[in-house]
């Protein structure tokens, strides 16, 4: 578990500078479509990974909970 927490965080740093990186290139004179896209799909892909992350942790600690409670 403590595994997925770190990627997590890792993620979550990896995504801000990710969009920092995005909004940065959106305000030059003649952004390149490609990178652009290559930014936009590395944000949604982080932030799914993010939320697969927070499910399975969610659901680990239900089942934990569970064979503890019952």
């Amino acid at each position: 578990m403590n595994t997925l927490i770190a990627q997590r965080l890792r993620l979550v740093e990896e995504l801000k500078t990710a969009e920092d990186d995005l909004k940065f290139l959106l305000q030059t004179d003649h952004p390149s479509d490609s990178i652009i896209n290559f930014y936009e799909d590395l944000i949604v892909r982080h932030r799914q990974l993010i939320q697969m992350i927070d499910e399975h942790v969610s659901e680990s600690k239900k089942k934990l909970h569970q064979r503890e409670c019952g």
